[in-house]
C-alpha cells in the first residue's frame, strides 16, 4: 500500500496546480429564464466558481444548458476544440436524476472516452454519509474526452460542496496521467 501511496504521491507532485474550468447548468427552466430574461439564478454553478477560483483555478466560462442531449454533446465538443489550450474541464451541474429528462450522463457518455467510475462511486459513499439511501439515486460522473476532463455533478448545492473535495484534489492528478504518451 505504501508503494502506491508515494506513486500517487508523485504523480500529483508533477500536475498541474491550476485547472482551467468551465460550468455548465443543465437547466431547461433556467435555460428558458435565460432567454426570456437574459438572467438566470444558479447557486450551483455560482458556488463551484467560487470555490474554484478560491482554490487558485479558474473559471474561463459558466453558461446554462436546457436538458437535451444533442445540446450537450455539441456544446461539449465545441468548447473543448475552441478552448483546446485553455479549458482543461468541464463540470455539467445537474440532470443527474432518474427523470427521463434528465440525460446529462447519458449525453457525456456518448461522446467519452472514457468512464472514471470511482467518482461515481466516491460521490455516492459520500453521499450516503448526508442525505441516506437516497445516495442510490445519484447519478453523478466523470468521464474523458480529448485528454480533457468532464464532470457531471447534481443539481443541488449541497451535491456540488460533496464533489468539490475530490474535484479540486483529484482534477490535476487525473490531467497528468491522460497527458501521458
Amino acid at each position: 500500500m505504501s508503494k502506491l501511496s508515494e506513486t500517487s504521491k508523485r504523480h500529483k507532485e508533477k500536475a498541474p496546480k491550476k485547472i482551467s474550468f468551465g460550468v455548465l447548468t443543465v437547466s431547461t427552466s433556467r435555460f428558458h429564464k435565460w432567454i426570456e430574461t437574459g438572467e438566470y439564478v444558479d447557486e450551483s454553478g455560482d458556488l463551484f466558481s467560487e470555490k474554484a477560483r478560491e482554490n487558485g483555478h479558474s473559471v474561463i466560462l459558466k453558461a446554462v444548458l436546457p436538458d437535451d442531449r444533442e445540446t450537450i454533446k455539441s456544446t461539449i465538443k465545441y468548447l473543448f476544440r475552441k478552448y483546446r489550450e485553455q479549458l482543461n474541464c468541464i463540470v455539467l451541474i445537474g440532470g443527474t436524476g432518474v427523470s427521463p429528462l434528465d440525460v446529462s450522463i447519458e449525453s457525456v457518455r456518448e461522446i467519452a472516452d472514457k468512464e472514471i467510475e470511482g467518482f461515481g462511486e466516491f460521490f455516492r459513499a459520500k453521499s450516503l454519509d448526508k442525505i441516506g439511501t437516497s445516495a442510490i439515486l445519484t447519478r453523478a460522473g466523470a468521464f474523458t474526452y480529448l485528454n480533457k476532463l468532464i464532470y457531471v455533478l447534481p443539481g443541488s448545492p449541497d451535491a456540488v460542496s460533496t464533489a468539490i473535495e475530490f474535484v479540486f484534489s483529484e482534477t490535476g492528478h487525473i490531467l497528468a496521467h491522460l497527458s501521458e504518451d
